[in-house]
């Protein structure tokens, strides 16, 4: 990222947890019309080298590995419920593609194991222009989630077990329990994650890996493909 080049703000474009709860209209797994900026004086080329420098500057972190961060994401086979990100040949053109990720957590009590509430996933994409750069973003997904039944939080006993973090996100459980009839599951996060990533993709988060791991997504290319902030 350099002074020179605002677009490169790799936290300005992740979902913002305040911007996310002040909007009250949910946004299904599916894609709405992109909004498009024209960037002049900037080629394409430039911008995949410094995103490649980001997620170069993650994977040489040294606790990259850990086993509290990347390394049991990267290392896992195949496990039930989870879904491995392989990459893909790109449709299209040349391109360099951020899929910006943010979830909202709760917490189990006895073990401190989190599970997803809500999660938004937003697409950015630059692609060549005859002046310069087009870039174009999209909210691919921003709704609420079922955490998981064997949590059975709805329950009101079962909810003393459970820190919902309503205090972080501004989720409350009661509006859970209203609209759990129409959730969305982790199942439909993964799979419109899955389809969009190609090799143009790179995976963009505050602490992405916590958001990878309640989500279930695994896989050799995050040692590569991840920009954590």
């Amino acid at each position: 990222m350099t002074d020179s080049d605002p677009t490169m703000d790799a936290s300005d474009l992740t979902p913002s947890k305040r911007r996310r709860t002040a909007e009250s209209s949910p946004t299904p797994a599916t894609s709405q019309q992109p909004y498009v900026l024209p960037l002049r004086g900037t080629s394409l080329a430039r911008l995949a080298a410094d995103v490649g420098a980001m997620a170069a500057a993650t994977a040489r972190h040294g606790k990259f590995m850990a086993s509290e961060l990347y390394g049991p994401l990267v290392a896992m086979e195949q496990a039930e419920g989870w879904a491995r990100l392989d990459s893909k040949p790109p449709s299209g053109g040349e391109a360099v593609t951020w899929l910006c990720l943010d979830v909202e957590m709760c917490e189990r009590r006895r073990d401190g194991e989190r599970f997803p509430v809500s999660a938004c996933v937003t697409r950015t994409r630059w692609e060549s222009s005859v002046d310069g750069v087009r870039a174009s973003q999209e909210t691919l997904f921003n709704d609420k989630i079922n955490p998981g039944d064997e949590l059975h939080w709805w329950d009101d006993h079962q909810a003393q077990l459970i820190d919902w973090k309503d205090s972080v996100h501004g989720l409350s459980r009661q509006a859970h329990v209203a609209a759990r009839g129409s959730l969305a599951s982790v199942q439909d996060v993964q799979r419109v994650i899955l389809s969009r990533f190609d090799d143009t993709c790179f995976l963009v988060g505050h602490k992405l890996c916590s958001d990878l791991r309640v989500l279930r997504i695994h896989g050799a290319a995050l040692r590569r493909r991840s920009i954590d902030t």
